[in-house]
């Protein structure tokens, strides 16, 4: 029974010397990734931290917090393009694009700081830029390619 105990609380947000804050929520997980999501104030367009705790080592990190009035004028673009992570405004949903052992952990971020349009975002956790992508809707699907 103990060990049961010890193993629950490997897993529980908060345990031990986590670094995560317990308020954070799980919203995207695989088989060597879990993510939470935080919510950091009250206020209608809360400002949110996502953090990530690597199953086989139990590493935790926090990759970015949003910044609901930061820098918004790449907006109007009609390609992808590359922004630094606090000019990102609001997370809604997170997807993990991929989280191969020995490579970067690759996640798509979306959110809505106007209650209309989705921005959606690519980052990774081991750089402070994301590539903003060109959308209004959010995530339809993902596809791969061969070759």
């Amino acid at each position: 029974m103990i060990i049961c105990a010890v193993a629950l609380c490997a897993f529980m947000v908060g345990c031990g010397d986590s670094i995560i804050p317990k308020t954070a929520v799980v919203v995207a997980e695989d088989d060597n990734v879990s993510v939470y999501l935080n919510r950091e104030d009250k206020s209608e367009i809360p400002q949110k931290s996502l953090w990530i705790r690597y199953k086989e080592t139990n590493k935790e990190k926090q990759l970015l917090v949003t910044h609901p009035n930061g820098r918004a004028d790449w907006q109007q673009y009609t390609n992808s393009v590359r922004v630094p992570t606090d000019s990102i405004q609001t997370i809604g949903r997170v997807t993990i694009v991929s989280s191969f052992i020995n490579a970067p952990l690759v996640l798509l971020i979306e959110g809505s700081s106007d209650h209309r349009n989705i921005d959606s975002f690519i980052i990774t956790d081991t750089s402070k830029e994301a590539i903003g992508l060109p959308t209004s809707s959010g995530l339809v699907g993902i596809s791969q390619e061969e070759g």
